[in-house]
């Protein structure tokens, strides 16, 4: 379903183990926060050839998998590296020489983020973060499978991974007085999908997918 994608994830995890502390010992901490996660993209594409075929392109949500740690390193501020697993519908719309088709493939994605994290509200029962993110996207390639008459055609799509950016709005919503919270996040990452087509025709589709996240997080 998802192709290994371990050395994107790898140097960022390093990078953030090896940043340097900006506070006292005492200051330090640790989040690891993980759970599901709603990603909605926001597809609309539409296209006509000078032959008159039709080409539209939209999205369904799915759900997915995140999880995230973050090193507090002083009272406001923290650094945080996530990853988020989903693999939403992408619904192909043709007109080919006059026969209408509509075909639809799950599209994996991985998506690797890193953020600065500031706390609105630190050491309250309720701690409200907001962060800027940079985002490395990488997608499974596509193969839509459809039929003209009686003939079955297919569509192949290379994807090409990229990096891109985001923001991010959170909560850590704690279990009484110990270690255990209850964390959402709301998260615009402003993607795009780039793919290649069997003709070496290349086009890019917004994906922009609007994340809302609902999970556990863990203070260390």
């Amino acid at each position: 379903m998802f192709r290994d994608r371990r050395l994107p994830t790898l140097v960022l995890t390093a990078a953030l183990l090896t940043l340097p502390a900006a506070a006292t010992a005492q200051d330090d901490s640790w989040h690891f926060r993980f759970g599901g996660a709603w990603v909605d993209p926001n597809v609309d594409f539409f296209d006509l050839d000078p032959d008159g075929d039709r080409v539209k392109v939209a999205a369904d949500g799915a759900l997915g998998f995140s999880l995230a740690i973050e090193r507090q390193f002083s009272r406001r501020l923290g650094v945080e590296l996530g990853v988020l697993l989903a693999e939403p519908e992408l619904q192909l719309d043709l007109e080919l020489d006059g026969f209408p088709i509509i075909v639809s493939e799950g599209i994996g994605f991985t998506a690797v983020t890193g953020g600065l994290n500031v706390h609105l509200t630190p050491e309250k029962r309720v701690d409200l973060y907001v962060a800027p993110l940079l985002v490395y996207t990488s997608f499974d390639d596509l193969n839509f499978r459809f039929r003209v008459g009686d003939e079955t055609l297919t569509a192949a799509f290379r994807s090409d991974d990229d990096f891109a950016v985001g923001a991010q709005l959170g909560a850590d919503v704690l279990f009484g007085e110990g270690r255990w919270s209850l964390n959402l996040t709301v998260r615009y990452l402003d993607i795009g999908l780039s793919v290649v087509d069997e003709e070496g025709v290349h086009t890019v589709l917004h994906f922009d997918p609007l994340v809302l996240g609902v999970g556990l997080g863990y203070g260390f």
